[in-house]
């Protein structure tokens, strides 16, 4: 029964110096990711989705800047350097798509990106995935 306790107490007592050790190896670009980062906003995704493009059943969609978008925030996962949002948007063609629209819930994978100066400091949409996105 000693030998037990002596061998949990020895578990415990180096499992508990690795949680110490781990908690001083972050990183400069952790340590600097605090939980008052901005979340992303209607405004912004709207600004960085423009050039991205996701594929449909038949065609490829390719956000443009002239395009009216309406679109609702799902839900969204935070981590200290990424970010994951799904989204609903409905969005419309002009000229290229003779008025087609299309809609449906997009995730949108994000990177931080940890500048010096806070102007430099911002999400940054990488990878648009389409969940249900289509054509109309």
């Amino acid at each position: 029964m000693q030998t037990m306790l002596r061998l949990i107490t020895l578990f415990l007592i180096i499992l508990s110096s690795w949680v110490c050790e781990r908690g001083t190896e972050m990183t400069p670009e952790t340590l600097k990711r605090t939980p008052e980062t901005p979340k992303m906003t209607l405004e912004m995704i709207e600004k960085q989705i423009i050039g991205h493009s996701v594929e449909t059943r038949f065609s490829r969609w390719t956000f443009l800047a002239e395009e009216p978008r309406e679109i609702v925030i799902l839900r969204s996962d935070y981590d200290w350097n990424t970010a994951k949002l799904e989204i609903r948007m409905k969005t419309s063609g002009k000229s290229w798509s003779r008025g087609k629209e299309a809609f449906g819930r997009l995730r949108l994978h994000y990177k931080w990106h940890d500048g010096q100066g806070a102007e430099r400091e911002y999400w940054d949409l990488w990878s648009v995935e389409n969940l249900d996105f289509k054509l109309n």
